[in-house]
């Protein structure tokens, strides 16, 4: 649950008011609270000014952690400022060429970079063979932006099988299918 992860947060906060790492991880609680309709921080421009200072007091505690770049980069795209997200994900990976996050593939796609979100995800999914339910979406979103409509196909109609509840899956499938005249 989001908000027993944003209480264990604050509490690592109150016993090390100087542990970077939970500062990112409070960041993030609060973008999945603005990003998801969970409650009253749902698109609240309060919580994702929140989940923006928290990241930020992350990178100023730890200038090396690459998670808090990671997720200063993931608000950024959300305030539509790609650029700035971008140059955040790439400082993430530059402190470790390992680090991969399925987010920065989202970021590039919404920045207008899909055959790099490709590129971007593809690692990611090599590397993490435990991926979410929502990677091969977004593959699949980044196909459709090239116009590779056959590519894309089963990688939406995984999309919409692994993750049935999530509306997004199925109208870009079926913007896809459309595309490929299959209506």
């Amino acid at each position: 649950d989001v908000y027993e992860a944003r209480q264990l947060f604050e509490r690592s906060i109150a016993l090390d008011p100087h542990y970077a790492r939970a500062y990112a991880m409070l960041s993030y609680t609060h973008l999945f609270a603005w990003t998801y309709p969970l409650d009253e921080d749902h698109l609240s421009p309060t919580a994702l000014e929140r989940a923006h200072w928290l990241a930020r007091k992350a990178i100023r505690l730890d200038p090396n952690l690459p998670i808090a770049h990671a997720h200063l980069g993931h608000v950024l795209t959300f305030e539509g400022q790609h650029e700035q997200s971008v140059a955040e994900f790439e400082k993430a990976i530059a402190l470790n060429p390992n680090f991969t996050d399925w987010r920065f593939g989202t970021t590039l796609v919404r920045a207008g970079e899909p055959a790099r979100a490709i590129q971007v995800l593809e690692t990611h999914m090599r590397y993490d063979p435990f991926y979410e339910p929502t990677m091969p979406g977004m593959l699949g979103i980044a196909r459709y932006f090239l116009k590779e409509y056959s590519e894309a196909l089963p990688l939406l109609r995984e999309f919409a099988s692994r993750a049935p509840n999530v509306s997004q899956g199925h109208n870009w499938l079926a913007a896809n299918l459309a595309q490929l005249g299959q209506l």
